[in-house]
C-alpha cells in the first residue's frame, strides 16, 4: 500500500469512527503492520480520542508513538505516562518535528503543547514538571503564552500569591527563565493577564528586583 493511500485510509477510518464508533481492528492492523510514523501516530491518537487503553504502546520503540500513547487518560497510579511525557519534553523541538511531512489531523498547534497539557493533567506540583518547563522556555514567545508560560505560571502560583511570599527554588527558576525571554516581554496576547493572575510584576524592572531578592516578597 502506498504511503498516500495508507494515510487516506487512516483519515477515512477516523471520520467513520466519529459517526459509527472506533474501527479498532483497522487501527490495530495499522499499528502492527505499518512502518510509517505518521500512520501509526494518527492511529494511536485515534485510540486516545476513543478513550482506549494505550498502555502497551508506552514501550514502543518509536519515541513519537510512546508520546502519543502517553496522551491518553491512563490510570493516575501508573508512572509510565508521566515519564514518557517528561522524556519527550526534554527535547520539545524534536517532538514538534516528529511528523513534519504532514500535520497530524488530531492536533491543533505544535506537538509540545499537547504534551505539556497532558503532563500538567498528570501532575500536581511545579517541581514535577520543572525540567520540562525549563526546556520549553527557549521556544516560548508572546504568541504561545496561552499554551506554555501561562499554564506553567498557574502551576507555580495557583493562588495568585507570588507577591506575598518569598520565591522558593522551583518558582524562582521558572520566573527567571521567563524573565530572560525578550520575546515574552511584549504586550501581545494575554501575557500580562497571566502575570497578574500569578501575582507577579508586569514590568522588567520589577522582575529584576524580585529575582535579585528571591528571599523577599515581591510586593506587587
Amino acid at each position: 500500500m502506498s504511503q498516500v493511500r495508507g494515510r487516506f485510509l487512516v483519515r477515512e477510518e477516523a471520520a467513520f469512527a466519529v459517526r459509527r464508533g472506533p474501527p479498532l481492528t483497522f487501527v490495530s492492523r495499522v499499528l502492527t503492520t505499518s512502518g510509517d510514523r505518521w500512520e501509526r501516530a494518527a492511529a494511536v491518537l485515534a485510540l486516545v480520542a476513543w478513550a482506549q487503553d494505550t498502555g502497551d504502546l508506552l514501550t514502543d520503540p518509536d519515541s513519537a508513538i510512546r508520546a502519543c500513547a502517553a496522551l491518553a487518560p491512563l490510570p493516575a497510579e501508573d508512572p509510565r505516562p508521566t515519564a514518557v511525557l517528561l522524556e519527550a519534553l526534554s527535547d520539545p523541538h524534536t517532538a514538534d518535528h516528529w511528523c513534519d511531512a504532514e500535520p497530524l489531523p488530531q492536533f491543533d498547534g505544535w506537538f509540545r503543547f499537547a504534551l505539556l497539557r497532558a503532563l500538567l493533567a498528570r501532575t500536581t506540583t511545579l517541581e514535577e514538571v520543572l525540567d520540562a518547563a525549563l526546556a520549553l522556555m527557549p521556544m516560548a514567545n508572546d504568541f504561545t503564552v496561552e499554551r506554555d508560560c501561562g499554564p506553567l505560571l498557574l502551576r507555580a502560583f495557583p493562588d495568585g500569591n507570588a507577591g506575598e511570599a518569598a520565591l522558593t527554588d522551583a518558582p524562582r527558576r521558572l520566573v527567571s527563565a521567563i524573565a530572560a525571554k525578550d520575546n515574552c516581554r511584549g504586550s501581545i496576547g494575554s501575557k500580562i493577564t497571566w502575570l497578574r493572575s500569578a501575582g507577579l510584576p508586569t514590568d522588567r524592572a520589577s522582575f529584576r528586583v524580585l529575582l535579585a531578592n528571591p528571599g523577599r516578597a515581591a510586593g506587587v
